[in-house]
């Protein structure tokens, strides 16, 4: 790979003296530029934002402050399909975390690499394209972010990141782009019985789905928007103790319902997987705790793609009966499903019979389309684990099938190493 550092001939558009960074998947190049510190002098107290009262929707709002972070919440309700930049690191500390932008995020978010840090909120509460556009948010860091959802009693679906996004339109040229992102430090807990929605390290919910209520509004016929998911780090950890609810729990996105198309992809994603890593040590396992449903990348997913390159090295426990559908890579699948060149690897820590645990796929129901490719799995329940546990494999653990649909696993491999009690184990499924 060949890295390029330039301080002048910027090709993407700068504000003031800052700069930008970004990488280009598409080529063998990585671009990189050297700035200094955008956010000087009057830039740090001025309002709404750090370049002042935007003329117009096309001018860049320059961020600096956990007060101009806050200004994007009545922007976003004016217009929308602006474009907002962060111009330095923000800490939210001392403005008691708050964070969230309760406004529709229509608009693209540019963090120029800087990093957010220390908040106890996600940064958004919902997301959807605009005007035949795709909203976007690149280039960003989070950092330290505790979102504790306990006193929280609408936490329906939650992400450190956005906590839905969602169809509002039926054009193919409208949806959401999120990508460049890393996240560390940080987590999710929820207390409490009977939650329903998705818990995800960085997404709560995407919901492309005709007809479905995500806690927002309406949504739209969504069958041609897409959702590409691209490059997130991802460190969350994730805790909850509901138990008589329907909670999904993802190590990147909760829950995905994807339109007819299977417009919702994940690519060279990661999760508690460190690049730099040959083997890897258990301690940069993400923890997810939780009870049905819980996948290393995705807890459940609908008419979904999990395209290429994601990775999600995961430490999963259950403690509460009825556990079931346990995932390296998703938990629990309906529709149309892909998995291509990916890699999960799942340390399983029960404390309650459980069934349904897969190294790539917990587990499937009602004739639907399963296509796996070119992918591993990996699962290891630890010696000394004397609990119950039914229908185990290293890349599926279970599937029911009644009539002909599409399955297929192909050019895939599969490891299960355990000693615990149960029934129906194998290799593949």
């Amino acid at each position: 790979r060949q890295m390029c550092i330039r301080d002048s001939a910027l090709s993407r558009p700068s504000i003031n003296n800052e700069a930008t960074a970004f990488s280009d998947f598409s080529t063998n190049e990585s671009l990189v530029w050297l700035h200094a510190d955008a956010c000087v002098g009057a830039q740090l107290s001025n309002s709404p934002f750090a370049n002042g009262v935007p003329s117009s929707p096309d001018e860049v709002r320059l961020i600096c402050t956990p007060a101009q972070w806050q200004a994007m919440n009545t922007d976003l309700g004016l217009v929308s399909g602006q474009e907002f930049q962060l111009g330095r690191d923000i800490d939210f500390s001392n403005s008691s975390g708050n964070t969230t932008i309760a406004n529709v995020f229509k608009a693209n978010l540019r963090g120029n690499f800087h990093t957010l840090k220390n908040g106890t909120q996600p940064l958004l509460n919902s997301m959807t394209g605009f005007a035949n556009s795709r909203s976007s948010i690149r280039n960003l860091k989070i950092d330290g972010f505790d979102i504790d959802l306990s006193d929280d009693a609408s936490a329906f679906s939650r992400g450190v990141i956005v906590n839905y996004i969602f169809s509002s339109a039926a054009s193919d040229t409208e949806g959401v782009e999120i990508e460049d992102i890393e996240l560390t430090n940080s987590s999710v807990d929820l207390a409490g019985s009977g939650a329903e929605g998705a818990l995800g390290g960085a997404l709560g919910e995407i919901t492309f789905a005709p007809g479905s209520s995500n806690g927002v509004s309406s949504v739209a016929a969504g069958n041609n928007e897409r959702a590409s998911i691209r490059n997130i780090k991802s460190r969350v950890d994730i805790s909850s103790d509901t138990m008589d609810g329907d909670l999904s729990m993802g190590g990147l996105v909760g829950k995905i319902q994807g339109g007819a198309n299977k417009n919702v992809s994940l690519e060279y994603n990661r999760v508690g997987f460190e690049d730099n890593s040959v083997e890897p040590a258990d301690t940069q396992r993400v923890s997810l705790n939780g009870h049905s449903k819980v996948g290393g990348l995705v807890g459940e997913m609908n008419n979904s793609e999990v395209r290429i390159g994601n990775i999600a090295y995961v430490d999963v426990q259950v403690s509460q009966a009825g556990a079931q559908y346990i995932g390296g890579l998703v938990g629990y699948a309906t529709g149309e499903i892909q998995v291509n060149n990916s890699f999960g690897d799942l340390l399983f820590n029960p404390t309650i019979a459980s069934n349904y645990v897969g190294g790539v796929l917990g587990g499937m129901v009602n004739d639907n389309n399963l296509n796996i490719d070119g992918s591993l799995g990996k699962v290891l329940i630890p010696d000394g684990t004397n609990i119950k546990v039914e229908y185990v494999g290293g890349l599926l653990g279970y599937a029911n099938y009644t009539s002909a649909p599409s399955f297929k696993i192909r050019n895939s491999k599969g490891l299960l190493d355990t000693e615990s009690d149960g029934s129906f184990y194998g290799g593949i499924i």
